[in-house]
């Protein structure tokens, strides 16, 4: 659940790809060639994206220049992840195996999307702070701060991929041997950017 933001209308979508197999080993197998064919860069398993657009319904000029009144932002988040789909000769080790992955994976990506829905908060506050010498310069203007804002949480996306190591520090990779542990960072707590 994407958390409400006032300014910013925000949209989630998430698409399934199918997993098979009784073991973590087909799993994995079986969830890379998924990937692939939904558009996630292998070898990954599951992707968030999002996409930022903005309106403003007028602008108004005032002694600092024409600014964007109501500036409106509209962020759309989007979730390529694996689903199983398992049988009864999935033993309960494995099948916990899987849930505790998911639930790692899940907890990586809800960090994307949560990058996502700051810089689109900090496009939302660049819109009503900024104003151009006229009104007809200012939609160029308000573009570029929103494209500045973009490409900062691009490379903070970046960075947070290489910290939690595309989330293998996080727990979210599959274990293919009985009884091992990842080396999950337990103390790792995601504190922005």
């Amino acid at each position: 659940m994407a958390p409400s933001v006032p300014g910013v209308r925000i949209s989630v979508d998430t698409t399934f790809y199918d997993a098979t197999g009784t073991t973590p080993r087909e799993w994995l197998v079986s969830a890379r060639r998924g990937a692939a064919a939904a558009g996630v860069r292998v070898p990954y398993l599951a992707n968030t994206s999002w996409t930022a657009g903005w309106s403003y319904p007028s602008s108004r000029v005032t002694s600092f220049g024409c600014g964007a009144q109501n500036p409106q932002v509209g962020l759309r988040i989007r979730f390529s992840m694996p689903r199983l789909l398992a049988d009864s000769a999935v033993s309960t080790e494995d099948r916990m195996e899987w849930l505790r992955f998911m639930h790692s994976l899940w907890a990586h990506e809800e960090g994307h999307a949560l990058r996502g829905v700051h810089a689109a908060a900090e496009i939302r506050d660049s819109l009503q702070r900024i104003h151009a010498e006229s009104c007809t310069a200012l939609s160029p203007v308000l573009s570029a701060a929103a494209g500045r804002v973009i490409e900062k949480y691009t490379l903070l996306q970046a960075r947070y991929d290489e910290r939690t190591q595309h989330g293998a520090r996080q727990g979210a990779l599959i274990i293919l041997v009985r009884g091992a542990r990842p080396a999950t960072d337990t103390t790792y707590r995601d504190t922005l950017p």
